[in-house]
């Protein structure tokens, strides 16, 4: 302010002085980033979950700082895609998820019992003649009718009690 009255006083008139306050009092703040943000959870069971949201920030900084517990996968000027990677089964796979055959030798998790839910991940064939030589009957009959899966325990033993059985590529 000292800086606006010497200036009135220097002769530059009442109008001077004027301009000078209102370009102080309304200048205009930095300007703000505002930018989609997507957000994408990746679960060990191959569920992918994303969820949108538009931010407005004062300036990219803020916005990297803001999702710093998450990867940055692509950016454009208006755009930001961030990453997560989590260490459990997906919410639909705890609520519903089933591991079952796909095409009676894929196995794979559907989202409700086979035939009856949609695909949430496939894994690999599996040689259903060494399943059916190695394992009970009732085995092979749960996985083609579909074993309920809730947690990740569940879903690693499953898992791993089948990729003896996966098919060499």
């Amino acid at each position: 302010m000292t800086t606006i009255l010497l200036a009135a006083g220097l002769g530059y008139g009442a109008g001077a002085l004027v301009v000078a306050i209102e370009g102080w009092v309304n200048k205009s703040p930095a300007p703000a980033l505002v930018a989609e943000v997507v957000l994408k959870r990746i679960y060990v069971d191959g569920y992918e979950e994303e969820t949108r949201e538009t931010v407005t920030l004062p300036s990219e900084e803020a916005l990297l700082e803001r999702y710093r517990d998450w990867t940055l996968v692509e950016k454009s000027p208006r755009r930001y895609v961030f990453e997560r990677h989590i260490k459990d089964i997906s919410p639909v796979t705890k609520a519903r998820g089933y591991f079952g055959l796909l095409d009676g030798s894929i196995l794979a998790i559907f989202g409700g019992p086979p035939g009856e839910g949609d695909v949430i991940h496939t894994f690999y064939p599996l040689d259903i003649k060494r399943m059916e030589s190695s394992l009970p009957p009732e085995e092979l009959a749960m996985l083609q009718r579909g074993i309920r899966v809730t947690n990740l325990a569940e879903y690693n033993s499953i898992l791993s009690t089948f990729g003896e059985f996966a098919l060499e590529e």
